[in-house]
């Protein structure tokens, strides 16, 4: 078994980390004819997430707490971090 994303080439944690936070990434390929988005988000590490369904669009606005500046910032948020926390908040609700 191959890994789907195996050729998908993101960014190295250090790279998005001197972006900064809230930076993402995004790769989109066709894989056995199934359209397949890849997102890499740096906020305090590094998370990758993998969907066939829904991609970095449309962002969204969304308040953090930003260490180096002490405060709540609005950052941009991709689609598909806010359908994960979405869910992942209803399992553990």
């Amino acid at each position: 078994m191959t890994s789907r994303r195996a050729t998908c080439q993101l960014p190295r944690d250090a790279q998005l980390q001197e972006l900064g936070q809230g930076a993402d990434v995004e790769k989109v390929a066709c894989v056995s004819s199934v359209e397949m988005s890849v997102t890499q988000r740096f906020d305090n590490r590094s998370v990758t997430f993998s969907s066939t369904f829904v991609y970095t669009e449309p962002l969204m606005n969304v308040r953090t707490w930003i260490k180096v500046d002490n405060e709540y910032k609005q950052i941009s948020c991709p689609k598909v971090i806010s359908i994960y926390n979405k869910h992942m908040r209803a399992l553990t609700a």
